[in-house]
């Protein structure tokens, strides 16, 4: 983890950490994974701006609850979060070299999952969605949706939701 390790981060700003692969001689190789932090739990927590060589830009392993992942990238899998349970998360704008612009291998309820970008996967790949807004409906879990979120001003980085989103009084858990 380039910010954080095996902790727990509450309403914490992780921005720009890199993750690169160490290679020793005769020895395996440290994977360069969750820029952002790995193995942690967040509780309202904004990641934003982090790379990892390998994957888990913003996030590897661990737990994030109510988070913002914004423009994080990976080498290869999971721009935002590899291998993570995401729980009422918003992940917009991150990328992925190969698979899950957003997510590879996790676990997403109730989140929105909007704008992110890889050759397999654009939002999610191999990830199980559950009451989820996503740009393209996954093929595992449930219940999810494909209608714009209806962000108050995405290109200026404002997340919040318009009044008329219906997602903005009423969760879909």
């Amino acid at each position: 983890g380039g910010g954080a390790y095996s902790g727990t981060l509450d309403e914490c700003v992780l921005r720009n950490n890199v993750a690169f692969t160490q290679y020793t001689s005769g020895a395996a190789p440290q994977w360069g994974r969750g820029a952002g932090c790995a193995q942690s739990t967040l509780n309202r927590c904004v990641v934003v701006g982090n790379y990892s060589e390998d994957c888990g830009g913003g996030m590897y392993g661990g737990i994030a609850y109510n988070c913002l992942f914004v423009g994080n990238s990976a080498g290869s899998d999971a721009g935002a979060a590899d291998g993570t349970d995401i729980y009422n998360c918003t992940m917009v704008g991150n990328s992925a070299g190969s698979r899950g612009g957003a997510t590879w291998g996790a676990d997403v309820y109730n989140s929105i999952l909007w704008n992110n970008t890889a050759p397999d996967g654009a939002d999610v790949s191999s990830t199980a969605c559950y009451f989820c807004r996503v740009g393209v409906i996954p093929n595992l879990g449930s219940d999810n949706i494909t209608d714009d979120p209806m962000f108050v001003n995405a290109a200026e980085g404002d997340y919040h939701l318009l009044p008329q989103s219906p997602d903005a009084y009423y969760p879909r858990s």
